[in-house]
């Protein structure tokens, strides 16, 4: 068992994960993948686990901007974390 302890810039403490990294996972047929991707079989089968998709969305500052708006002083790393961070919750 993988015990990874993980501490952003804005986390105070760290956090442990337990991932098992001795148990083989089964291999994933990668051209039946592509095939669906690209649109030539519309059948979902378990291996795809589509329903564990997650996405996340970065939020950006505009291009035009002539007056700085981060008026907390975060610098643009802390920026995306906090943005990360509001869109997880």
């Amino acid at each position: 068992m993988y015990k990874p302890a993980i501490r952003t810039l804005l986390d105070v403490n760290y956090r442990t994960q337990e991932i098992d990294i001795l148990t083989p996972k089964p291999e994933r047929n990668w051209n039946y993948i592509d095939s669906y991707l690209a649109g030539h079989n519309d059948e979902l089968t378990e291996s795809l686990r589509f329903w564990r998709a997650r996405f996340v969305l970065i939020p950006m500052l505009p291009r035009n901007t002539s007056v700085p708006r981060n008026q907390s002083g975060d610098n643009p790393e802390e920026v995306r974390l906090e943005g990360i961070r509001r869109l997880s919750l």
